[in-house]
């Protein structure tokens, strides 16, 4: 019988964990990477403790990112949710010097991911993230992956945008966002609507006039999935949601 309390895995042995993964990766030896691997993705370990070790690996790509990258496509072809975890933190510290690296490499995990759990986490801790800290560059990532043929990733753009919107309260690059989100807004996949929706909605919660003059301007000009701008409108007045779903249901 296994003792539950020698699976546990503490911050900083998966802290410890990390650097030594980190020196097999250098050496090239992945055989001994995976057997380091191997006890943080078997262990019982908190989220938190998991994206540490992903950030301390994240960290020491600079040595030579183009190993890990080959390391992390390895890591998620294995399908495991704690690889997940660990390479969207590590490829959220890799942003300041491989953003385009890590945007591609990203919108392939999301792709072979095809799930909800994939689709946002990567997309908040990853795209999301770019999107904070260099919006110019990364506006123009996300606008190519709103035209993705991943229904996953164009949602992972609206998980992007919802991130960006809980962070960033700047109501002109808030602005930028519904617009690169309206070639999304006509979707009817119900996956991509509910993340396209996600993000409305949090640019509606801080910013309801911009989201309540976006949609007015646009309904009926373009087209616009009525499920989009029910779920947009869940944090405006409810007169004025009422009055956006009417307008919607009109042009159906």
């Amino acid at each position: 019988m296994v003792n539950m309390e020698e699976e546990k895995l503490s911050s900083q042995r998966a802290a410890e964990l990390a650097l030594e993964c980190g020196v097999h990766l250098a050496a090239d030896n992945l055989d001994a990477f995976w057997g380091c691997l191997q006890p943080v993705l078997k262990a019982k370990i908190s989220d938190e403790s998991l994206a540490l070790f992903g950030e301390i690996l994240g960290e020491q790509a600079s040595k030579d990112p183009e190993r890990y990258f080959r390391a992390f496509d390895e890591m998620v072809e294995k399908k495991s949710q704690g690889c997940y975890v660990i390479v969207a933190k590590a490829l959220s510290r890799m942003l300041e010097t491989h953003l385009e690296q890590c945007c591609d490499h990203a919108r392939d995990y999301i792709a072979q991911g095809e799930s909800f759990e994939v689709s946002d986490y990567v997309g908040q801790g990853v795209l999301g993230q770019a999107l904070v800290k260099y919006f110019d560059q990364t506006v123009g990532v996300l606008d190519k992956l709103s035209h993705d043929e991943s229904r996953w990733v164009r949602r992972s753009v609206g998980a992007a945008v919802q991130f960006f919107s809980e962070e960033v309260r700047d109501a002109d690059r808030n602005q930028r966002l519904l617009e690169l989100t309206l070639p999304l807004m006509a979707t009817d996949d119900d996956v991509v609507l509910k993340g396209v929706g996600w993000g409305l909605k949090t640019i509606g919660r801080y910013h309801p006039k911009l989201l309540e003059k976006f949609l007015k301007t646009h309904i009926g000009r373009r087209e616009i999935s009525l499920a989009v701008v029910k779920k947009a409108v869940a944090y405006l007045n409810p007169t004025v949601g009422q009055d956006l779903i009417r307008q919607a249901s009109r042009h159906q």
